[in-house]
């Protein structure tokens, strides 16, 4: 009833669909219709979180203009309001589709151990990536809950990226502190306490997103095991060993390599399975 209460607060041309759960109790998520258009109304009472969210969507927008196939890899944002008893809300385009931990069918258009596929959901997910560091941005919190599949068209499937709460601006040389993450998808570094690329560390997100659509659960998903590596020096994920493609298993690894030192960003990884759909994988 709160959502309800805090949507007709807002905007009289907000119409709720349905209100969607989240496990806190600072964000309110509904399906609604603005002015008759579909879209996602997310409000939250961390005015920190809502200005990196809208600050990511505004500045993607804003980007290369020629860049607007890239840009449809991204929910849209489609209004700002102003604050209300202490909620920060705003507005973006409803995404088709499952998030990439909804399990799916074996042989399906996203199953990542699917070769052709696998690849394309990766691609995609890289190319949406790299556009955002493009612009000096960093997602923060990339995990497949924020990859929306939808396969329901013929051809590839088409991958949106969403949740830009824990984005921040970092600039050309990328350190910096995290603003936050998901436990089973933080990098080693992030227990160090002093600044880190976070451009790597969106890299390391990416490999543990990759190795959970592979195995169905984070490479390292509880905070002890965090701690334990950065004692050993190195990572102990458990191998994924039941993957048709190995190349791709390849990809995930060289993603997750422990030392930030020797890990690559996005822009500076290369590999033959990514070539063959470099300049054909679609973003949306």
């Amino acid at each position: 009833m709160y959502c309800y209460h805090l949507v007709a607060q807002i905007d009289t041309l907000l119409v709720i669909d349905k209100i969607v759960l989240r496990r806190d109790e600072k964000t309110y998520t509904a399906l609604v219709r603005y002015d008759r258009e579909p879209g996602f109304l997310k409000c939250t009472k961390v005015k920190e979180a809502f200005d990196s969210e809208r600050i990511a969507l505004e500045t993607i927008r804003a980007g290369d203009p020629s860049d607007t196939g890239i840009k449809k890899a991204f929910v849209s944002l489609m209004g700002v309001f102003p604050p209300k008893n202490g909620k920060y809300c705003l507005l973006v385009t409803r995404v088709i589709g499952d998030s990439l931990d909804v399990p799916l069918p074996v042989g399906g258009a996203c199953h990542c151990s699917d070769i052709p596929s696998g690849a394309v959901t990766n691609i995609s997910l890289r190319i949406g990536i790299k556009y955002m560091h493009s612009l000096g941005l960093v997602h923060g919190d990339i995990k497949p809950q924020n990859i929306m599949i939808d396969s329901s068209q013929k051809g590839r499937p088409i991958v949106t990226i969403i949740d830009f709460d824990m984005s921040q601006m970092v600039g050309r040389s990328g350190m910096g502190f995290p603003y936050g993450g998901t436990l089973g998808y933080l990098a080693p570094e992030d227990f160090l306490g002093r600044p880190a690329d976070q451009y790597k560390r969106d890299t390391w997100m990416m490999g543990a997103t990759l190795y959970a659509a592979l195995t169905k659960r984070p490479p390292l998903p509880f905070r002890h095991l965090l701690q334990k590596i950065r004692i050993m020096g190195k990572s102990i994920h458990v191998p994924v060993r039941s993957a048709k493609n190995r190349q791709l298993v390849g990809l995930m690894e060289k993603m997750m390599t422990f030392e930030i030192a020797q890990r690559p960003r996005l822009s500076e990884l290369n590999d033959p399975l990514l070539k063959p759909f470099a300049t054909t994988a679609p973003v949306a």
